[in-house]
């Protein structure tokens, strides 16, 4: 009702059965009554112009607009002219309230209307009954199947069956409709909950049920789906499908056709009224409609498929395919005489839409009955006897398109009349056209039309996704080579003399990215020794060249090609940071490429302010950091990019780097990355013990710190003993730091055995033995976990080490408060045991 009052228009949309009448009928009763406004329901666009014509203030109710089953192309043809002024008068005195079943608006928004039918059908005006936001919840489920009960005792539903219920999954039928025919039907109730699982199902079960016994109940809801639909078109009187009094004669002639026995009145009418409440209902004294459009349009589509000879014929014309194929065909399913009548069916009805298009066969476009593969060639012999249209100079573009885009390998003679009358008109824009040649050129080709022809004729004419894009994106390298050999001007001539929108260049590019294993290598080759200047200098719209594309592209393999025949690029302004791609890509040959032939990309910074240098040590890539960095024209030592590139260096271990960068500036070795971390720090967490000894050699200040005051020390450790003890050399010339201690009192000797590194705590502790007293501290300190280093070295079963601390500090044992023995009884098994209580057992 919001959006009602707001903008006017509504739009109802949900499947069958969902509830959209109902809803729509409650919201105009509501206007009416709170509001100065009448209601109406029409349903042709005449209606509408007479109400446009009236200033009166109405809410109107256009049931099914586009179609009550499917997408009906009539009815969207004539409504389609009307949608303007839906939208002007919503703005004054007109409220509308539009139904359209789900799959009809699916099928509708692939035709295109126009910004009239977006604009009337955007979705702030639109309310799908199947999103969660409007769908029934479970407690209104629950009511509805609740009323139902009361009013059927006989066939009332256990709380737990309403629970299975409310939660089962609905198909092509919504809720309300599926209670309605649920507790409307004896048999329908003896399914129980599987009936809201597969109602469209077992409905239509039903109904073809009636017809394999031949029953008068499929015969008469036959004859009223006939006459429902008759009346709907011929009159505005759609709610009365069977007459009995008025019918009678007609309806007795339409029974013995379909199975021969004669019926009377009285049978006729005890037979409506046992379908009564179930499949049909009485509108007025012996006057019958169907209960539902559900029901109506399963027994439409049950006549037409079991009856199709007496359907075509009660239909007179009428377009049969908005109800689906009369008749699916398959390998001895039915007699000969079916076959062939299966046969007169399609000829009948192929003739019956030529005549109906009047010479313009683009009216046929998306046209139900194009869905059916095994009507299209009867279509197409339908269209080939119509010569006089063919030949026709007033025929459209869109007919001969029309004609094209059915192309299924038959017909050929059609196909060729088509081709030859567009290369004549020189309608260069047709898609079935560009398609057929597409098979042409894929070697498909069954057309009178030579290769040559096609590409002296078409390419130099064809714009966007032309015949060249065509070649080039699906036809193989040895194909287009000889295109390219027979017609080399065709390809090497300028792009705006080809009306392309891009060059063969680009469509190489294109091509290579979307297929990997494409390998244009040669045909490249061939095309830039006879006109590379042409080729790699024209640019695309927006304005790159060949080159600098394949390298926006990432398509490196065309780009190493592409800069052979074209390596000076110094001045153009796509090439900035090409050097950080190739880097990312790994290709040493390219990096060289461009270094050549734009000096200056070695010191351009990406969009993250990323020198090439750092990429490259980002990645890993030593032999191309070594390139850039020679070629490297200026750049300063402890600038940004040192401190960012520092990290990635030591972290590849690339001692022989650092050394170099070092050299340049002795300033490095102590400086900060952003993190405040120094080159030693770094290189001990990274364990490059290289690194650390081209930085102590050099003498980098051992005494620094980070952020948290810890030291390298702190972090060293590595399994290869040589290196280490060439560190360690360093560490005794300046053992004080083996006792420099971290924000939370912790020095590198305590750190090294709470981190259980055994080699480093041994070494550590052998240096800190020159200074006992120090030494003493840090065996008494505890860490605020209340670990000590004596609890520690029991704890990792460390004999030599807890020796040594007992050694050096007598009094540790005194110190520590605990029951040694204890400790050590829970903390060391074995041999272990024993040699720690014989080590305590001297001092305690």
């Amino acid at each position: 009702m919001e959006i009602l009052n707001k903008h006017g228009i509504l739009t109802l949309i949900g499947i069958a059965g969902s509830g959209k009448t109902t809803l729509a009928k409650d919201l105009m009763k509501c206007i009416e009554r709170t509001k100065s406004f009448t209601s109406s329901t029409i349903t042709k666009p005449e209606e509408w112009e007479e109400r446009m014509k009236s200033d009166s203030h109405e809410v109107i109710l256009i049931e099914d607009i586009f179609g009550k089953i499917n997408l009906d192309q009539q009815k969207l043809e004539m409504w389609s002219s009307h949608l303007d002024s839906m939208i002007s008068k919503t703005a004054s005195e007109k409220k509308i309230i539009l139904t359209c079943r789900k799959n009809v608006k699916k099928e509708t928004d692939k035709e295109c209307i126009g910004i009239a039918y977006d604009k009337l059908f955007k979705a702030d005006l639109t309310v799908n009954l199947s999103d969660k936001d409007y769908c029934m919840s479970h407690d209104e489920m629950k009511s509805l199947l609740t009323i139902h009960s009361q009013h059927n005792p006989s066939r009332k539903l256990s709380e737990q069956d309403c629970d299975k219920i409310i939660h089962t999954h609905y198909h092509e039928i919504g809720f309300p409709q599926l209670a309605t025919l649920f507790f409307s039907s004896t048999k329908f109730k003896e399914e129980g909950v599987t009936f809201f699982q597969k109602g469209d199902i077992t409905l239509n079960k039903e109904i073809r049920k009636f017809d394999s016994h031949e029953n008068l109940e499929f015969s008469i809801l036959s004859f009223m789906s006939i006459n429902e639909d008759k009346r709907r078109s011929d009159s505005s009187d759609g709610c009365v499908s069977l007459d009995i009094e008025n019918d009678m004669t007609e309806f007795s002639t339409f029974h013995d056709r379909m199975y021969t026995y004669d019926v009377n009145f009285v049978e006729i009418q005890q037979c409506l009224i046992e379908m009564k409440n179930t499949f049909v209902r009485e509108s007025k004294p012996n006057t019958f409609c169907f209960q539902h459009e559900t029901v109506y349009g399963t027994v439409l589509k049950a006549f037409g498929e079991r009856h199709p000879k007496l359907f075509l014929e009660m239909m007179n014309g009428r377009d049969v395919w908005k109800y689906g194929r009369p008749r699916t065909l398959g390998p001895g399913s039915f007699s000969d005489l079916e076959v062939r009548f299966e046969r007169k069916f399609y000829e009948q009805f192929a003739s019956k839409l030529i005549s109906f298009t009047k010479g313009d066969y683009g009216r046929l476009v998306q046209h139900r009955a194009l869905e059916d593969k095994e009507f299209v060639p009867f279509l197409l012999d339908a269209i080939e006897h119509d010569v006089s249209k063919i030949t026709n100079e007033t025929m459209s573009k869109r007919s001969y398109d029309f004609i094209l885009s059915l192309y299924n390998g038959e017909c050929d003679g059609l196909m060729n009349s088509c081709i030859l009358r567009l290369i004549q008109g020189k309608l260069f824009y047709s898609v079935g056209l560009n398609r057929c040649l597409s098979k042409i050129l894929k070697g498909e080709n069954t057309f009178n039309l030579s290769i040559s022809t096609i590409l002296a004729n078409y390419i130099p004419h064809l714009g966007g996704k032309s015949m060249l894009h065509e070649l080039i994106m699906n036809c193989s390298v040895e194909f287009i080579m000889e295109c390219v050999v027979s017609h080399t001007d065709l390809f090497t001539g300028p792009r705006s003399s080809m009306n392309v929108e891009k060059g063969i260049l680009f469509l190489c590019v294109d091509r290579a990215m979307k297929t990997q294993e494409w390998k244009p290598k040669r045909l490249l080759q061939h095309l830039l020794n006879i006109e590379s200047s042409t080729l790699l200098t024209e640019t695309d719209p927006d304005g790159c060249s060949p080159t600098a594309y394949a390298l926006k592209t990432s398509c490196f393999s065309l780009l190493d090609i592409f800069l052979d025949h074209k390596p000076d690029i110094a001045d153009d302004k796509n090439f900035t940071f090409s050097l950080q791609r190739c880097v990312k890509a790994k290709n040493i040959g390219l990096v060289k490429k461009i270094i050549s032939g734009r000096p200056k990309a070695v010191d351009e910074r990406d969009n993250n302010f990323r020198h090439p240098l750092l990429v490259a040590a980002e990645e890993n890539e030593k032999e191309v950091f070594g390139i850039i960095w020679k070629a490297c024209h200026s750049f300063v030592i402890l600038d940004e990019l040192v401190l960012d590139m520092m990290e990635s260096i030591i972290k590849n271990g690339w001692d022989d780097n650092l050394a170099e960068i070092i050299e340049k500036n002795k300033d490095f070795k102590n400086c900060r990355s952003r993190r405040e971390e120094t080159p030693l720090i770094l290189s001990a967490k990274y364990k490059q013990l290289t690194c650390i000894t081209v930085l102590l050699e050099r003498e980098a200040d051992i005494y620094l710190t980070d952020k948290n005051q810890r030291s390298f020390l702190h972090f060293v450790d590595a399994p290869d003993a040589e290196l280490l003890e060439k560190v360690f050399i360093f560490v005794e010339k300046h053992s004080g730091i083996v006792f420099v201690k971290d924000k939370n009192g912790i020095s590198p000797l305590l750190q090294a055995v709470f981190s259980k590194r055994r080699n480093i705590a041994k070494r550590l502790f052998e240096i800190a033995k020159s200074d006992k007293e120090r030494l003493i501290q840090d065996i008494r300190r505890k860490d605020k976990y209340d670990r000590t280093m004596l609890r520690e070295t029991i704890s990792n079963g460390w004999i030599d080490i807890t020796e040594d601390i007992v050694d050096i500090d007598p009094e540790v044992v005194t110190f520590e408060n605990i029951d040694m023995i204890r400790y050590i009884t829970e903390n060391a098994f074995g041999q272990k045991r024993k040699d720690l209580i014989q080590i305590f057992g001297k001092c305690i």
